[in-house]
């Protein structure tokens, strides 16, 4: 089931649904892609995490790394 049916079956009388985030926190004009240019996975990933609950830990910061390279040999893979 999608996101969309279960909202319409728990808000049968809801007529639309619009998604207005927040306008982003970055004031330098610059998209995310530009923002993160030059940047590893890992990098990427680890400023993720430290910006939605704290830095990372080691075991943390393996387990994104195993995650990345997994990743990367499945795509290599297909």
């Amino acid at each position: 089931m999608d996101a969309m049916t279960t909202l319409q079956r728990r808000f049968p009388f809801a007529l639309t649904l619009i998604h207005e985030p927040e306008a982003s926190e970055s004031t330098d004009g610059l998209t995310y892609r530009q923002r993160i240019r030059g940047r590893s996975d890992l990098a990427v990933a680890e400023a993720f995490v430290t910006h939605v609950r704290a830095e990372p830990s080691e075991g943390e910061r393996s387990l994104l790394q195993a995650a990345l390279d997994d990743a990367r040999r499945s795509e290599e893979a297909a």
